[in-house]
């Protein structure tokens, strides 16, 4: 007998390896399977500008960081003691404008310099709801809080995204020709805005992506979200909330991720590194005796070996086995 429909995706044709430089953008869900790539010492950049959900959003900062576009005098505001801009997370807000401008600046600059050198960006669509601002029209990437009498609420529509996406591509593919995308669609209910409307939502991104994937070549999906809601659909793989994924369901989707989207090669390098760290990370419970100087030794080689194929990457880890 089955109890779980257990989910057998196909393998990416395009693989993931530790010479390949990384950026995610996205949801937080982006943020749990990129820290796990941080983690493993690879070359990773995680939602530089904070979390954003709806596509719209994503493809305008990823445009205008390639264009290297520093935030204007005009789009930073004043609201509740912070100083915000609509294209940015709630997080980076600051109470010195000057300091909020250019610390908004300095994330553009270095992110312009990430983006042309990524092999693989990693986008987690969250939402087709949009909120745009009734004064010019534009769609914002975070509403801060501000009364909703300011915003009007809509559904994007499959072309708006597909466009945007296009329009977006072809500018970034200029400067950056190998560039790949793999897209995921979060497995988190937006239930705050009902669950009839949040299963419209996802259906507009997930027809969306498809039609990028089917059109694009250099473009993939990582089926995360069928993962979490047929495969893992039982709420003990949901945080009490019962609305994120829990940290074993993340880790659940992390091991296929691997299987499915990293190469054999970098698979290989991960096991050794996380071998590493777990060392590194074990509390003696003498750490005078010579056993333990012996595996502070052991791991100090393993640690050497490691750094012929990651250099500059273990030097916190060494220096916490030396003190």
């Amino acid at each position: 007998m089955q109890f779980r429909t257990i989910i057998n995706n196909k393998p990416l044709s395009y693989k993931i390896d530790y010479d390949k430089v990384l950026f995610f953008l996205g949801s937080c869900f982006s943020d749990n399977i990129g820290q796990r790539f941080v983690d493993r010492k690879f070359n990773t950049t995680i939602n530089p500008f904070g979390n954003i959900y709806n596509p719209v959003s994503i493809f305008k900062n990823i445009s205008r960081v390639l264009n290297n576009e520093e935030v204007l005098e005009e789009e930073i505001f004043f609201s509740n003691e912070l100083y915000f801009s609509f294209f940015h997370h709630t997080l980076l807000a600051n109470t010195n404008k000057e300091a909020y401008k250019l610390e908004i600046n300095k994330l553009i600059h270095a992110s312009h310099n990430s983006i042309l050198s990524t092999d693989v960006l990693i986008i987690t669509l969250g939402t087709a709801w949009v909120y745009e601002t009734k004064s010019n029209k534009e769609v914002v990437a975070n509403c801060h809080k501000l009364p909703s009498s300011q915003f009007e609420k809509r559904l994007l529509n499959l072309k708006e995204i597909t466009s945007g996406f296009s329009e977006m591509f072809k500018e970034l593919k200029k400067g950056n020709p190998k560039l790949k995308v793999i897209f995921t669609l979060s497995p988190v209910r937006h239930i705050k805005d009902g669950i009839e409307e949040n299963s419209l939502s996802k259906s507009i991104l997930r027809v969306a992506i498809q039609e990028i994937v089917d059109y694009y070549e250099d473009c993939f999906y990582y089926p995360a979200y069928e993962i979490m809601n047929d495969d893992l659909r039982d709420y003990r793989f949901y945080e009490k909330d019962l609305i994120h994924p829990n940290e074993q369901a993340v880790e659940y989707i992390w091991q296929n991720f691997l299987e499915k989207v990293v190469s054999e090669n970098a698979k290989q390098t991960i096991n050794k590194v996380e071998k590493v760290l777990s060392a590194v990370n074990h509390k003696p419970f003498n750490k005078s005796t010579q056993s333990h100087q012996k595996f502070i030794e052991k791991t100090l080689a393993e640690i050497a070996e490691l750094e012929k194929v990651l250099p500059g990457k273990f030097e916190e880890e060494r220096e916490k086995l030396i003190n």
